[in-house]
C-alpha cells in the first residue's frame, strides 16, 4: 500500500514539475525580445536584464544562465540550439590594480553576438565581446573567449596556464 502510495504521489509530482518548466517557458519567452514568439526558452533558463536579451526565430534555448548586463546585450539568431548549462556572461570584474580590492575595481562589459545556425553544446561557456558565426558549432565544456568564424567546430576546455600579474 506505501509503494502504491509513493508511486502516485512520484507521479504526481513529475507532472506538476512538468507543467511549472512549461509555464516558466512560456514566461522566458515572452519576456525575451522575440517578435514573433517563435523561439523557445526552457523554465531552466535563467535570466539577468532579460530586457537585453534577444532570440531569434526557431530559436531553442534548454537549460542555463542568460547574463546580459546593464550596458550589454546578447543576441541570439534564428535557428540555433542551446544545450544544458550553457552559460552566456556579457560582464567581467576588472583584477588588473594590485592595490584596488577586486570587488571596488567594478566590471568591463561586451555583447555577446551568436549568429544564425549555431549549435552550443552542453556545459560550454560564452564569455562578453564574443561573436560566434553563422553555422558554428561549440562543442561541449567549451570555454570561449574569442570570436569563432563561421561554421568552424571549437572544442576544449582551458588548460590552467599563467597569463600574467596583476599591476
Amino acid at each position: 500500500m506505501a509503494h502504491s502510495l509513493q508511486k502516485h504521489l512520484g507521479r504526481l509530482f513529475a507532472a506538476a514539475q512538468f507543467k511549472i518548466d512549461q509555464w516558466k517557458s512560456v514566461y522566458n519567452s515572452a519576456i525575451i525580445n522575440n517578435p514573433t514568439g517563435r523561439a523557445v526558452v526552457s523554465g531552466k533558463v535563467i535570466l539577468q536584464y532579460p530586457k537585453h536579451i534577444t532570440i531569434g526565430d526557431n530559436s531553442y534555448i534548454n537549460g542555463g544562465w542568460l547574463c546580459a548586463s546593464p550596458n550589454a546585450y546578447i543576441k541570439i539568431g534564428d535557428n540555433c540550439l542551446i544545450s544544458y548549462q550553457v552559460h552566456l556572461r556579457t560582464d567581467m570584474h576588472i583584477y588588473k590594480e594590485r592595490d584596488i580590492l577586486i570587488r571596488e575595481q567594478g566590471h568591463q562589459e561586451a555583447d555577446i553576438i551568436i549568429e544564425n545556425d549555431v549549435w552550443i553544446g552542453y556545459g560550454a561557456q560564452i564569455f562578453g565581446g564574443v561573436t560566434l558565426g553563422e553555422g558554428c558549432v561549440v562543442g561541449a565544456g567549451t570555454i570561449v573567449t574569442k570570436d569563432v568564424m563561421p561554421y568552424q567546430v571549437v572544442v576544449g576546455e582551458s588548460k590552467m596556464r599563467v597569463i600574467g600579474e596583476r599591476i
